[in-house]
């Protein structure tokens, strides 16, 4: 019987865009660009936005091989390109820039979400397991705050603080021992094959993909094999997922 579900975050709680990616990088490299030349740095836009783009393709190169983004690692490339060495108070600055343009240009809830989360939460013990980048656990909190739904889950399992990540299942059951469940009694909802379908069978839980189109683009960037691992329930919204949930 299940008694535990978790989520992914992105593009599946929550659905981003290219064009709110964009937004967001631009936002990210003018605040950047503008607290680095307050503080007498002479710099081009330009080689910010730069910087940013090669900070975010630092990032992916690392979640494609399935390790932890760190968001220090990822500020120190953009420090690179700038010929710039951040300290802390450089680092916290720009690591609170990141996350607040992820808040300015915030994904929207997937259909239906909103309204499923009520009622699933009063059956399942609910949990997030999700990848970071660029923007930290803090802000991704502040966004399930924000829009009222962070109270349905119990266990919020984010790569940055566990120091995992997808499709590594010590991330799972990590997630999991706060949820207080075996993974057998559990099941991951998440839209990547490669991170979440694997990784959630590997740890011994049930799967169901959230086919939303989204996961198109990463098809073929991913170093790990298993691309034709098939979930045990697929989905393209949440109005039946109860129902789907309720007769395992």
């Amino acid at each position: 019987m299940i008694k535990a579900i978790t989520f992914d975050f992105w593009q599946t709680i929550y659905i981003d865009s290219q064009e709110l990616n964009i937004k967001r990088d631009e936002l990210r490299a003018f605040k950047i660009w503008k607290y680095l030349t307050e503080i007498g740095h002479n710099l081009r836009l330009v080689d910010v936005e730069q910087s940013v783009q090669i900070a975010n393709d630092f990032g992916l190169s690392l979640w494609y091989e399935g390790l932890v983004i760190s968001i220090d690692d990822c500020i120190s490339e953009v420090g690179k390109v700038l010929g710039i060495a951040f300290n802390g108070e450089k680092t916290r600055t720009i690591t609170e820039i990141m996350g607040m343009a992820t808040l300015e240009t915030a994904p929207t809830l997937a259909p239906f979400i909103q309204t499923e989360l009520p009622g699933l939460a009063e059956k399942y013990r609910l949990g997030i397991v999700s990848d970071t980048g660029l923007t930290s656990a803090r802000f991704l909190r502040r966004l399930l705050s924000r829009d009222k739904i962070i109270s349905h889950f119990t266990a919020l399992g984010f790569s940055d603080e566990m120091g995992y990540s997808k499709p590594e299942p010590t991330i799972f059951h990590l997630t999991l021992q706060q949820l207080g469940v075996a993974s057998s009694e559990s099941v991951h909802i998440g839209d990547l094959v490669q991170t979440d379908i694997r990784g959630a069978k590997s740890a011994g839980m049930r799967t169901i993909q959230y086919a939303n189109g989204a996961q198109k683009q990463y098809n073929n960037e991913f170093k790990t094999g298993n691309q034709n691992l098939v979930a045990d329930a697929i989905i393209d919204n949440f109005r039946n997922i109860k129902a789907v949930i309720d007769n395992w």
